[in-house]
């Protein structure tokens, strides 16, 4: 028991009760002192961390790790962090239209190719130019209107134009049974009937532009721009009948005749002579004269298209057999044309393509 807490009298009371009282003013002392003492040394520390920048930098490392951690919770507009700002997952998103389908799409333009020549919708030849716009050549019949039960039947089956635009050839098939021919060497709008040159159908410019070969009956005619006749390859009507005509760039012409037994190739050359090669490419025979078609060429391979395919069937100009190098076209063509690099078809739909531009508008032929 402490003598603090002793009740009980004894004959020192009065002794301890001063002794007390000393300790406790002592200790009273001690404990001031001992105030003042800490007081001072804080004060020493705070100005010892003030002056430390080890310690400023830990205290910093402390206050970036606090605002790392409230981040997410931080408003919007907060510029104490230094990082990239959140997207605004708040936003409405605005809704992007679909593209134009209908726009006029940019023809290529490949290097060496020839002008498109087309003939559109309504049975007009026309150029087609690199805009997807087109010059009227010849204002043709319409292709859906009915054909005549009496009198002359007649449809465009060739169009030819030199590189400058100047000569313009248009072939008219087949009232009366020849062909007739259209045409101009100084093109200055669309032709008519009062520019006819005579006899013959499906016309074609060779690769320089300086001769022109055309089908008249039972010939395959080769002659300048005035017509003046260079040479010519006759035909056994009894045998077939030229329905296209081809020039490759080296020169080849090559007919597609159909017959009684089947549809052949015939090989002739633009300096002339005999007949090179024959052969037989389908059995579809007179009355069928649409099952198969030429398709163009480039460099020493040539192209046929068949009515109910996708692929225009690769052969070798040389020797006229196949030779593996077909083209797969995305749909089954009612018109096609492989010249100057560029593939040019016409779908069932009457959409024209250019490899891959699509020409805006309608179109049943194209070369």
């Amino acid at each position: 028991m402490s003598d603090e807490l002793n009740t009980q009298n004894t004959p020192n009371d009065g002794a301890r009760s001063a002794m007390i009282r000393r300790r406790r003013a002592v200790l009273g002392l001690l404990i001031a002192a001992t105030a003042v003492i800490a007081v001072v040394v804080g004060v020493a520390v705070a100005r010892q961390n003030d002056d430390d920048p080890a310690v400023s930098s830990v205290d910093d490392t402390v206050v970036d790790a606090t605002v790392a951690t409230t981040a997410g919770t931080t408003s919007p507009d907060t510029t104490v962090a230094a990082t990239d700002p959140l997207p605004d997952t708040t936003a409405v998103p605005q809704p992007t239209n679909p593209p134009d389908t209908a726009a006029a799409t940019t023809v290529p333009d490949a290097i060496g190719a020839p002008a498109v020549l087309a003939i559109d919708g309504s049975g007009n030849a026309v150029i087609v130019g690199a805009d997807g716009t087109t010059t009227l050549l010849f204002d043709g019949p319409d292709p859906d209107d009915a054909a005549p039960t009496e009198g002359e039947s007649i449809s465009i089956d060739g169009v030819t134009v030199t590189g400058d635009g100047s000569a313009v050839f248009v072939g008219l098939c087949c009232e009366p049974v020849a062909g007739s021919l259209l045409g101009t060497t100084q093109f200055a709008g669309p032709l008519t009937f009062d520019d006819s040159l005579g006899f013959g159908h499906a016309p074609m410019l060779s690769a320089d532009g300086t001769m022109l070969v055309r089908s008249v009956y039972d010939l395959v005619v080769v002659s300048d721009l005035a017509l003046t006749e260079l040479v010519s390859f006759p035909v056994d009507v009894s045998t077939g009948t030229v329905v296209d005509l081809l020039v490759s760039e080296a020169g080849d012409v090559v007919g597609l005749v159909v017959g009684p037994d089947g549809t052949s190739l015939v090989k002739w050359s633009l300096a002339g002579g005999d007949t090179q090669l024959t052969v037989q490419v389908s059995s579809a025979t007179w009355g069928d004269e649409a099952a198969v078609s030429l398709a163009g060429s480039n460099g020493p391979t040539m192209y046929l298209a068949g009515s109910n395919s996708s692929t225009l069937t690769a052969y070798d100009l040389a020797t006229l057999a196949p030779s593996g190098a077909d083209i797969i076209l995305d749909s089954t063509p009612r018109s096609a044309w492989v010249v100057g690099g560029q593939v040019r078809w016409v779908d069932q739909q009457r959409v024209l393509r250019v490899d891959d531009a699509v020409v805006p508008g309608e179109f049943v032929w194209v070369r």
